[in-house]
């Protein structure tokens, strides 16, 4: 799937290699990538919006409360109702599916490259702010409750992020992509599999910003969600390293900033994945496979 994008990039001054290069990414794909069957994709489909609206209920009833306030909040809500997520569509992908984490570019060596380039990017920018909020407060101050803090990290990495980059970027972006490719170009294939698999992505945040009354700029929230969902899945296809992209979310949506400060630690954190993202293939020259 990268090579097919990186593909435009080069079909300007030879479009005869184009053909060479769309020939060898299909046959790389039907042999390494597996296609799930069509009813179990339907069926994860339909389970995405169930399993939405029964965790949002829960979170309104507070059903989770118990267990963050036992562990002091080690432990959150959103930690727990994303393993609960996991443990119904996991069996299903993997088990009833028989797809494999290699089918959605996860692996040993990938897992270990993204845990480095995380740290990295996440150290750079805490530097960065460190030294900013020094030189203009002249202070440091570091945030309280850092058991809220990390739980929280722990909640995106191991939860949200983890649950959703699984379902939309590895499953359905690639699955649809698998779909669409023998039916239509190689373009357009990449190009609607991008598309839909997003707009699922944004539309299955509505029963959360309806939980919290979130509604009105509720289409400019869908924009955005599907924006990002966008960009997630354009670096899921650059660097094919499922990892790498939960590392990104979390960082996105828990920058785990450990000082108190006004600075936009975000921004920071942007330019570096995207640096990081754009210079992939001299990063981790041994990962492009």
């Amino acid at each position: 799937v990268t090579k097919a994008i990186n593909i435009h990039e080069c079909c300007v001054v030879c479009p005869k290699e184009r053909t060479k290069l769309v020939l060898q990414v299909k046959i790389k794909m039907d042999k390494e990538i597996r296609k799930i069957n069509v009813r179990i994709l339907i069926l994860i489909v339909i389970l995405i919006p169930i399993n939405q609206i029964v965790l949002n209920y829960l979170f309104k009833i507070h059903f989770f409360i118990p267990i963050a306030k036992s562990t002091n909040y080690w432990i959150q809500p959103t930690l727990v109702a994303n393993l609960l997520s996991l443990t119904i569509f996991s069996p299903l992908i993997f088990g009833i599916g028989k797809h494999n984490l290699y089918s959605v570019w996860m692996t040993k060596e990938k897992l270990k490259t993204s845990v480095i380039l995380i740290f990295i990017i996440w150290l750079l920018s805490q530097t960065i702010t460190i030294v900013v909020t020094y030189f203009s407060k002249n202070e440091i101050v570091f945030v309280d409750r850092f058991n809220l803090l990390t739980g929280s990290l722990i909640a995106q990495l191991f939860g949200n992020a983890t649950f959703e980059e699984l379902i939309y970027r590895g499953i359905l972006f690639m699955q649809l992509y698998i779909l669409l490719k023998p039916k239509t170009t190689n373009s357009k294939a990449l190009v609607f599999s991008v598309i839909i698999s997003q707009i699922i992505f944004a539309l299955i945040h509505i029963p959360n910003r309806l939980l919290i009354n979130q509604v009105e700029n509720l289409a400019i929230d869908l924009l955005g969600l599907f924006l990002a969902g966008v960009v997630l899945t354009l670096i899921y296809i650059r660097t094919k390293n499922l990892a790498f992209v939960i590392g990104v979310h979390t960082l996105i949506n828990q920058p785990f900033n450990i000082i108190d400060t006004s600075f936009p630690m975000e921004m920071s954190i942007y330019i570096l994945i995207m640096l990081t993202t754009i210079l992939w293939n001299k990063i981790t020259p041994s990962n492009n496979v």
